[in-house]
Parts: structure tokens; C-alpha cells; sequence
């Protein structure tokens, strides 16, 4: 069974980060792994007796120590149990690849954001940034200060099928085993008013196309989990302004990514890494066929999806609909 990764630091910034990863264990229903990774350079090694296999090994167990008091504080904290077949490790190495490395047989990691900033990693770290680029499974970014109360709302961008659509159903399962409302989201830039009418025309026929495109790939996405409240917006304005302006620092904001190639921009894709940049609550990066905690049992029957409504002055506001 797949675990649920989640990598701390040796301080209590990692309390939200925890909280987080052992309500995605508990929903999921799999193990929690909680790792804490150590390194020392290469030019320090021998100066401080990291030199040989026993300080390393004793280096190992400190780390690992560490990660167990951070679980047990968390649990004390959430006066809650581990999930079952829960365990603690440390590994001695770099945090981001290590991290990189467990994430072959993960279903979700989970980083811890410290801050704001310009870029990627003056943001995140250089453990969450490597971890972001490289991961071959979902990531969760976790802001350090951010609110550990339950999700308010899962909130989804969607825009070309090809990757946004493991991003769709990785997103429904988190609505289903969070029991909150799904919203998905599509920026449709619009042509500034006043225009002509032909200008117009075309305005709306081209909403009504993806309209109808997205209701689609919604319909599919929902089979099987009827009980998924649903709401899709549109609204007018670039991609990442409109997510941001969606998704508040209690909403779980899930970003759809292109698969690995080239640099950072392009591995994260342009609008997850604005939104893992400056969202105010916990992100969820999921690549194009790495929806790992989506293959929860469930018949798969099929679910109608309503109307959805876009709203020109970009604030978002949802028209709310279920299926049959």
C-alpha cells in the first residue's frame, strides 16, 4: 500500500505540515510516513566525525528521533491516533532528494512552505523546490503558519484535459474524503466591452464550447461519487489570478502539471508555480497521470452535471449543482 510522505524539520514549524499529512492518512486510509532527512558537506564531514559508517549510522537515529517527536507531538496536539502502520524515519542525505527518492512509491508527499517570496526557492526551500520539479507523485505544499481546521472547500483549476484532468480527479477524491464542496474553476479571458457585436457573438459562442467541454470532463470525473457536492465557475481573468482570487487559506487548491521536461517553469507549469508562490493556503501540485490517492473502491456510475455559469466581473461567485 502507498504511503503518505511527509518530510519535517528538526522545529515546531513542522506542526501544520503534520496536521495535515495525518489527515490525508486518516482520510485515505494509508500509513503515514514521517521523515526527517540530515546531511552534513562533504568538507565539514571529517571535521565534525561524520567520516565513517558509525557516526552515520548514530547521525541516522538522531534524525530519526527527531521525527518521532514531531509525530508524537502532532498526535498530542490532534489528540488523535496514528494511522495504522504508521512509522518514523531518518535518512542521512540531502532532504530534497531524498524526499525525491521516496516519492517512487508514495501516494502524496507533503513540504512545508516557510515563506513568501520571489522566487521558487527563496519560497519553498530548496528541499521543496527540488521535491516540486522532480516528485513522482503528488506534492501537498503546506504553509508552516497556515490553519490545520478542516478544509472549507476543494477547489480545482481546469483547463486543457491532458494534464488538468488527473488534477480533476485527484480533487474529487479529496472532496469525497473530505467531505466538502468541489469547485472547478476555468479562467476564459474575455474581449474587453465595449466591442462589436460579431466580437461579442464569438465571446459567447466560445464560453458556450468550453462550457459544454468542461461539463464533460466534470461528469466523467464525478462517476461513482454521487455524493459529491459540485460547482464550476468561469471567470474572466489570467489563470493564476483567478485560482488565487478562488481559493482562500482554508480551501485545498488542486493544480493540474505537464510531465517532466525542461526547467522549473515548465516542469511545474506556469500557473502551479505562481499559485504554489503566493497561495495563502495548502496547494496540491498532481502531474498528468499521478493521481495516486484517486483508487479508492466506488461503482462507477455515471453522474449528470448542470449548467455552469461564468462571471464576467471575475469574482468567481458559483452556481452550485448535483448529479442525478
Amino acid at each position: 500500500m502507498r504511503t503518505v510522505v511527509v518530510g519535517v524539520a528538526g522545529d515546531r514549524s513542522s506542526g501544520p505540515v503534520l496536521q495535515r499529512a495525518l489527515a490525508e492518512a486518516r482520510t485515505a486510509a494509508r500509513p503515514l510516513e514521517v521523515l526527517h532527512a540530515w546531511s552534513v558537506p562533504t568538507w565539514a564531514a571529517a571535521a565534525v566525525g561524520l567520516d565513517d559508517v558509525h557516526a552515520v549510522d548514530r547521525g541516522t537515529a538522531q534524525a530519526q528521533g527527531v521525527a518521532a517527536e514531531a509525530l508524537a507531538s502532532a498526535l498530542l496536539a490532534g489528540g488523535e491516533a496514528a494511522p495504522a502502520a504508521s512509522s518514523v524515519r531518518g535518512a542521512h542525505g540531502e532532504p530534497g532528494p531524498t524526499l525525491v527518492q521516496q516519492s517512487a512509491q508514495a501516494g502524496l508527499l507533503v513540504l512545508g512552505a516557510p515563506s513568501h517570496g520571489r522566487l521558487l526557492g527563496a519560497v519553498l526551500g530548496a528541499a521543496s523546490a527540488v521535491v516540486l520539479r522532480h516528485a513522482s507523485c503528488p506534492v501537498m505544499v503546506v504553509p508552516v503558519h497556515g490553519t490545520t481546521a478542516p478544509f472549507r472547500r476543494v477547489v480545482v483549476g481546469y483547463d486543457a484535459p491532458t494534464h488538468a484532468g488527473s488534477a480533476l480527479r485527484w480533487a474529487v477524491d479529496a472532496a469525497r474524503r473530505h467531505r466538502c464542496p468541489l469547485v472547478v474553476v476555468h479562467a476564459l479571458p474575455l474581449t474587453p466591452t465595449p466591442v462589436p457585436r460579431s466580437v461579442q457573438s464569438d465571446d459567447a459562442r466560445r464560453e458556450d464550447e468550453v462550457r459544454h467541454r468542461l461539463d464533460h470532463h466534470v461528469a466523467r470525473a464525478l462517476r461513482g461519487h454521487e455524493e459529491v457536492p459540485v460547482t464550476t465557475c468561469f471567470a474572466d481573468g489570467s489563470a493564476f489570478e483567478v485560482l488565487l482570487r478562488e481559493a482562500g487559506p482554508d480551501d485545498l487548491l488542486v493544480l493540474g502539471s505537464r510531465a517532466h521536461r525542461g526547467v522549473a517553469e515548465t516542469l511545474l507549469g506556469a500557473v502551479a508555480l505562481e499559485c504554489v508562490q503566493h497561495a495563502t493556503g495548502t496547494v496540491v501540485v498532481v502531474r498528468a497521470g499521478q493521481e495516486r490517492l484517486d483508487d479508492v473502491p466506488g461503482a462507477a456510475r455515471p453522474r449528470t452535471v448542470g449548467a455552469s455559469t461564468r462571471t464576467p466581473d471575475g469574482t468567481g461567485r458559483e452556481s452550485p449543482h448535483r448529479g442525478t
